[in-house]
C-alpha cells in the first residue's frame, strides 16, 4: 500500500495507479474483514470505491468490476454494521454494474451468475432488516436467474451451486417470514 500510494502521489490522474493503489486498498480491507477489524476494512474499502469511481467516470468499461466489487465490500460491511438501507444501496450500486457487464457480454455464464449473486446478496439484505416481501422478491429472481443459467450451460459447476445457494437463501426467507410450506 505504501509503495502504490507513493506511485500514485506522483501522478494521480493516471488511471494505472489509481487502479492499483484502489486494488491494495481493497485486498487490505479483505484482510482485515478476515481478521474481524471491520472499521478499519471499512476505511481502506471506502478508498478503494472512492478511487475506482474516479476510473469508472473517465472508462466504464474498464473500471465497473472493480467498482462493483468495491460496493459490495461496503455493503457487506453495511449489513454486518446493521445499516440495511446503505448495505442495500451500496449492493443494488454492484447489481446494476453487473447486470451492465451481462448487456454488453449476454452469451457470459459468469456475468450471469454474478448478476444472480448480486440479487441473492440483495434478497439476504432484505431479510436480515425484515423486509421479507422484498426478499423473497429478490431471492425468487436469483433464483430464476441461476437456474437458468444453469439450464444453458447443465455442466457448469458454479450455476449449480449458485442454484443451491439461492435455494437454501429462499428458503430460510420464507421460513422467516412464517411461510413454511413455501420455504
Amino acid at each position: 500500500l505504501e509503495i502504490r500510494q507513493k506511485l500514485y502521489d506522483q501522478q494521480p490522474e493516471n488511471p494505472r495507479r489509481q487502479q492499483r493503489l484502489a486494488e491494495a486498498h481493497q485486498w487490505l480491507a479483505a484482510e482485515l474483514w478476515r481478521s474481524k477489524d471491520f472499521a478499519q476494512s471499512e476505511v481502506h474499502a471506502r478508498e478503494a470505491l472512492r478511487l475506482d469511481e474516479l476510473r469508472y467516470k473517465r472508462s466504464p468499461r474498464t473500471a465497473r468490476a472493480n467498482v462493483a466489487a468495491d460496493a459490495l465490500q461496503l455493503g457487506m460491511l453495511a449489513l454486518r454494521g446493521k445499516r440495511h438501507e446503505e448495505a442495500i444501496a451500496y449492493m443494488q450500486r454492484t447489481l446494476e454494474l453487473r447486470r451492465e457487464v451481462l448487456r454488453d457480454e449476454p452469451r457470459s455464464a459468469v456475468a450471469a451468475l454474478r448478476v444472480a449473486a448480486a440479487l441473492n446478496r440483495i434478497s439476504i439484505a432484505y431479510r436480515e432488516w425484515g423486509r421479507y416481501p422484498e426478499a423473497i422478491r429478490y431471492g425468487s429472481e436469483a433464483l430464476e436467474a441461476a437456474r437458468a443459467t444453469r439450464k444453458t450451460d447443465p455442466r457448469n459447476v458454479t450455476a449449480g451451486r449458485e442454484v443451491v445457494f439461492a435455494l437454501a437463501d429462499l428458503a430460510l426467507t420464507y421460513e422467516k417470514a412464517g411461510k413454511r410450506p413455501n420455504a
